[in-house]
């Protein structure tokens, strides 16, 4: 169950950085820039711990199956 905290927390970093963009766009205000540059990081790294920890986990095959 924990590992899909880390996918939640990617999928709203990725929601918070589409509109933080959108907010650039219309206002070429630096701070949403910089708010874009954060969440698309944190999109990287929270998605990039999720998928390392579904995928890292190796079911043990005996040799009698």
């Amino acid at each position: 169950m924990k590992d899909w905290i880390f996918a939640l927390i990617a999928v709203a970093s990725a929601i918070i950085a589409f509109f933080s963009f959108r907010s650039y766009q219309s206002s070429a205000d630096t701070l949403m820039l910089v708010l874009t540059i954060v969440f698309v990081l944190s999109l990287i790294i929270f998605g990039g711990i999720f998928l390392a920890k579904k995928f890292s986990k190796k079911e043990e095959i005996h040799i009698t199956q």
